[in-house]
């Protein structure tokens, strides 16, 4: 490529400083090199000193290796313009080059460019690579300044101006870098908040369940205290009928016991009023004294009888009484053995089904243990199967490659045999033609 077909291509349409480069590199290098056609305007042949400044701005590299595409196309809404125009005037009607490019209200997602008003400039080009956002066209002194919309976060941008005017185009301005801010602060205080959301609604539950927790507290305080105050009366009760029943025994034994003492007064007073009568009578009827002795030895052993017999009877009546309390005793005990007895046998009956059951439920475990063991050795089996009957496939498939590798190479042989006989046979008669 030489330099009058670049010159050729930069009339032909505007291109970037990266076009530029490979449009100088091909013409050094050779190879294909050149700029596509996108776009047909005639326009100026670059002039040597726009040549010099976009150097200066640019550094040319020794050797570039040339692209398949020369302009980088840029997605819609970016910039005014849709590549960097190089500007063609030179001399003293050229535009200067924008200067004094400040950036301002950097954000996550945009930024304001400003520069100082150009004279004579009545539009201005602004170009950002990497290329993705949008240029907005904001208030400024005579139009010099845009906003940079919907960028990334984080990402560093070079931003290029370009003036326009009736005289002409301005060189490219020196590039401004820019990075984005980082939207970890936003993301730090959406966390923030989520976290703050988050432990006000632990708080709530954890108050709710302290409510809860205390409420079922108080619920079983209350019913403890009621079982407490329940089996205090049944206490009380048992306590008042125990003593009721030991003061009426105290009064039965008492009244038997003042009953034998009654007894026991009578009879001396009887036996004192008897004697008395007798020392009366002694003198009065001695003849009768053999008489009155045996009287009173048969009243004294009627008496004793009658003594005797009292006692027997009290002496059985508190056997008996005594008696019918054991038997009470015996039957409560008997009464809470049986129940013992059979809250036991329920508890054996209850143990031996459990028992039954995990027997039960042991034997259908090992019955479907074996059951998969059984279902993983055919499993085994039938890849191993497999597995003979692919390998066997396989040796097939390659002795039958190389038997048909064999044939082929057999006819391959009988081909090449073949066209040595006719070659020869030729021979012999080109000989036999040229004798």
């Amino acid at each position: 490529v030489s330099k009058p077909a670049v010159e050729e291509k930069l009339e032909e349409k505007p291109t970037t400083l990266t076009a530029v480069e490979e449009l100088r590199g091909a013409a050094e290098v050779p190879g294909p090199g050149a700029v596509p056609k996108t776009r047909k305007e005639p326009r100026e042949a670059v002039p040597e000193g726009v040549t010099a400044k976009l150097e200066a701005v640019v550094p040319r590299p020794e050797a570039v290796v040339p692209r398949p595409e020369a302009v980088v196309p840029r997605p819609e809404g970016l910039a005014a313009k849709p590549d960097v125009p190089v500007a063609k005037p030179t001399g003293a009607e050229a535009l200067p080059t924008p200067g004094g490019i400040k950036q301002s209200s950097l954000t996550e997602t945009g930024a304001t460019i400003a520069w100082q008003p150009v004279p004579g400039a009545t539009n201005y080009s602004v170009s950002v690579s990497p290329a993705h956002g949008r240029v907005v066209e904001s208030s400024g002194a005579a139009g010099a300044e845009r906003r940079l919309t919907d960028l990334h976060p984080n990402t560093e941008y070079t931003v290029s101006i370009i003036a326009e005017g009736v005289k002409g185009t301005s060189a490219t301005s020196q590039p401004l870098v820019i990075r984005t801010k980082d939207d970890e602060e936003r993301k730090r205080r959406e966390a923030e908040e989520l976290r703050q959301k988050q432990l006000l609604q632990k708080q709530q539950e954890e108050e709710e369940q302290r409510k809860q927790q205390q409420k079922e507290d108080q619920q079983k305080q209350q019913t403890l205290l009621e079982n407490k105050r329940k089996e205090e009366e049944q206490r009380k009760q048992q306590e008042l009928f125990e003593k009721q029943r030991r003061e009426k025994d105290q009064q039965e034994k008492e009244l038997v016991e003042k009953q034998r003492r009654d007894e026991e007064q009578r009879k001396q007073q009887a036996l004192l009023e008897k004697q008395r009568k007798e020392e009366e009578t002694k003198q009065k009827e001695l003849w009768e004294k053999d008489k009155v002795a045996e009287e009173q030895r048969k009243q004294q052993e009627r008496i004793e009888k009658q003594r005797q017999e009292d006692e027997r009877k009290q002496k059985e009546l508190l056997e008996k009484e005594r008696k019918q309390e054991e038997e009470a005793q015996k039957k409560k005990e008997l009464l809470e053995k049986q129940q013992r007895e059979g809250e036991e046998k329920e508890q054996k009956e209850l143990l031996e089904k459990q028992r039954k059951q995990e027997k039960d439920k042991r034997q259908k475990e090992l019955l479907e243990k074996q059951k998969k063991e059984e279902e993983q050795k055919k499993q085994l089996e039938k890849q191993r199967k497999e597995e003979e009957d692919r390998k066997q496939k396989s040796l097939l498939e390659k002795k039958r490659k190389e038997e048909e590798q064999k044939q082929k190479e057999l006819l391959e042989k009988e081909k090449k045999e073949e066209e040595e006989k006719k070659r020869k046979e030729l021979e012999k008669k080109t000989l036999e033609q040229e004798k």
